[in-house]
């Protein structure tokens, strides 16, 4: 009997390597049959048990088009491409996650409208109301790798303006006078800002994005699947943010210890306790997850207590 096939889309590009190390750290290691091959597969034990899952590589632009259309079942992309689709309402895309991954470590971006420093613009709306930058246009330019998505905004912001099409390196446009704004996706806005231009509206955060044909959710053995993976991949993103300490507390410190990891809900998440074991000798094994950013701060309170034999560890996967 023929087994269903789950089509998953990954990045090639800059989000391919930190999005193919998620899927390695998740145990769903992806393999590809040749070195310059764009056709893979999922190595996963249980999954190929279920289903056959077959990976390939595509731009993230074209990623929420083939998504809504049920051409693939799953695929990583980001907010802004589904924006720039015109997909961020479409009932055939759902939007399962979000992950705080970037090639240069930002967790979001920002879609926004920056245009130059001594421009007299100060609202996005007064583009359609002053003079054109470049000369013989009747229109205000507004330059963008966003092409599709800036033309669907506009005509819903009622704005009459002269999209025009760009392949990156927005910024240089300022010291020629080729635009009169530009839409521009920034993580830090340092580049905009070395380059005089000033961002007048903002109009999305973008982080990337775990998205599934919203049919393929609904059925039996490809929803169960897709749901197997989300579930892999957030254990691993939350697991990043924790570390496991284990340390050996004297009966006689033993209240003490407690009262601070019981008394620091930051420490702990709701609900959660600490795992406490007994030893031959009457003393207490003590075994906890906290947040990375408390890791340093416990570590001290525990040492002034007279613990002994800690240990710490990072976590591989995290499911609260």
């Amino acid at each position: 009997m023929n087994k269903q096939q789950l089509k998953i889309f990954l990045p090639d590009g800059s989000l391919q390597d930190v999005v193919e190390q998620l899927f390695r750290d998740a145990g769903l290691p992806v393999s590809y049959g040749k070195k310059r091959s764009y056709l893979g597969s999922l190595l996963s034990v249980y999954l190929k048990e279920m289903i056959d899952v077959v990976v390939s590589q595509f731009r993230p632009w074209d990623m929420p088009f083939y998504i809504a259309i049920g051409s693939a079942h799953l695929a990583v992309t980001a907010d802004d491409m589904i924006w720039n689709a015109g997909l961020l309402e479409d009932e055939r895309i759902t939007v399962l996650d979000h992950y705080p991954i970037a090639r240069q470590g930002y967790s979001k971006t920002r879609l926004v409208i920056a245009v130059p420093n001594d421009s007299p613009i100060q609202r996005y709306k007064q583009l359609t109301i002053s003079r054109p930058m470049i000369p013989g246009t009747d229109r205000k330019s507004l330059v963008t790798e966003y092409y599709e998505g800036a033309i669907i905004w506009a005509h819903k912001e009622r704005m009459d303006l002269e999209i025009i099409n760009c392949h990156g390196k927005l910024e240089a446009f300022r010291h020629f006078e080729l635009a009169d704004a530009i839409l521009e996706n920034t993580e830090s806005g340092d580049t905009l800002l070395e380059n005089h231009w000033r961002v007048i509206y903002q109009i999305m955060e973008s982080q990337t994005c775990l998205i599934a044909n919203t049919k393929a959710l609904a059925d039996k053995t490809l929803g169960s699947a897709i749901k197997i993976i989300k579930r892999m991949l957030a254990s691993v993103i939350a697991a990043r943010k924790y570390f496991i300490i284990e340390f050996n507390v004297t009966k006689k410190a033993f209240k003490d210890v407690k009262t601070i990891l019981l008394g620091y809900s930051g420490y702990l998440e709701k609900g959660q306790s600490p795992t406490i074991s007994n030893l031959l000798n009457g003393d207490f094994e003590i075994k906890v997850v906290i947040p990375c950013h408390k890791l340093e701060d416990l570590l001290d309170r525990l040492d002034r207590r007279g613990v002994s034999s800690i240990v710490t560890k990072k976590c591989d996967h995290y499911i609260p």
